[in-house]
């Protein structure tokens, strides 16, 4: 089995940052004073934060939309022909890919300003976004080796000024979806073999190469998400039959379903960043098509709470934590009358909807 990936002009829309949230952004509602001595009713707290979006799929053209208190803002264009822009985690520069005038890996400063290209990516097909170090000062991300290698691609890392460009799997057939470990030392990545793909790790020197899972023929793991806390990595593989969420230790250990899907399309292996550790490490979000269309899911990392959050037209994909784990941002596959694709915020328990692509 393959995992499915949307074209690149449908996920070439963005990357995803988010950060806190605040008081109850719904719009309509009205404070009521409190009687005097009767304890105050706790409100629901808001979603708020700050993305990077393309305003307009056709350009590329790249701005920050911020959302607070049920309004949102879009700045001025930072950039055109930007692909997966990725905010820093100080939230002062964006790392992305540009085609022009050949593709490459390019860093700039939050505005726009002071873009430098970092590296060559030799193709530029269907990548997942650069990635960030926690610590800001490394980006990781997938190239091809060569021109003739087609969907062969390895694990890179580069430092944010442009040196110490360095190649972690030279010596493996083919890998992809980087994800740095919460103290930045090691890489977790999928390897892919000719008829299979696991889970490894390195270490961000590119020594220590580690096989993490022993998928054999036709079975895949696919698409890693590393806890906060750094003692788990969550993968897909379709080793039951049906595509599960999977939980390992960083040296194979303590292998768990967490889904064990009832039908193959229970969770949904779409696009990029199909799984997701909440901050606090206690959930994961993902997509499942059980219901006809792809929908956001949450689960507690031990398998228990399966939660629905949205139910909505369309497919919806690219889902981000915002950084106080209360709310989740993703994309809908359908047009937006205001152009591009329209992205939403919800709350962890499903309430709050907003869309955020109408709120200017």
């Amino acid at each position: 089995m393959t995992p499915k990936r949307p074209a690149l002009a449908l996920i070439a829309v963005l990357a995803l940052i988010a950060m806190g949230c605040s008081d109850d952004g719904r719009e309509g509602s009205t404070p009521t004073a409190t009687p005097p001595g009767a304890a105050e009713t706790p409100q629901p707290e808001a979603c708020s934060g700050t993305l990077v979006v393309n305003s307009n799929s056709n350009t590329g053209e790249a701005r920050l939309l911020t959302f607070r208190d049920g309004r949102a803002s879009l700045s001025e264009p930072i950039g055109t022909g930007m692909i997966h822009p990725v905010v820093s985690p100080e939230g002062r520069r964006v790392a992305y890919y540009d085609i022009r005038p050949s593709p490459a890996l390019w860093v700039a400063d939050s505005d726009g300003r002071n873009a430098r290209r970092l590296a060559d990516i030799l193709q530029l097909h269907d990548h997942n976004p650069p990635v960030w170090s926690p610590r800001g000062d490394r980006i990781a991300f997938e190239s091809a080796r060569s021109s003739s290698e087609g969907a062969r691609s390895n694990v890179w890392v580069v430092n944010a000024d442009g040196t110490g460009l360095a190649n972690l799997t030279a010596t493996m057939f083919s890998a992809d979806t980087p994800t740095w470990s919460p103290d930045g030392s090691r890489i977790a990545f999928m390897g892919r073999e000719i008829e299979s793909t696991n889970v490894y790790v390195v270490n961000s020197d590119g020594s220590g190469l580690r096989r993490v899972t022993n998928y054999d023929q036709g079975s895949f793991a696919f698409s890693g998400s590393w806890s906060p806390d750094g003692s788990l990595i969550a993968y897909l593989s379709n080793t039951t039959g049906n595509v599960d969420i999977f939980t390992v230790r960083p040296d194979g250990t303590g292998v768990t379903n967490l889904t064990r899907s009832p039908t193959p399309e229970f969770v949904a292996p779409v696009g990029h960043l199909p799984i997701e550790f909440s901050p606090d490490g206690k959930r994961l979000a993902f997509l499942s098509e059980a219901t006809g269309s792809v929908e956001l899911y949450t689960i507690a990392t031990d398998g228990s709470g399966l939660r629905r959050v949205t139910d909505l037209a369309g497919s919806e994909f690219r889902q981000r934590w915002t950084r106080d784990g209360r709310c989740l941002t993703f994309y809908v596959s359908r047009p937006s009358p205001q152009g591009g694709i329209p992205v939403y915020v919800v709350r962890e328990d499903g309430t709050g909807l907003i869309e955020l692509t109408t709120l200017r």
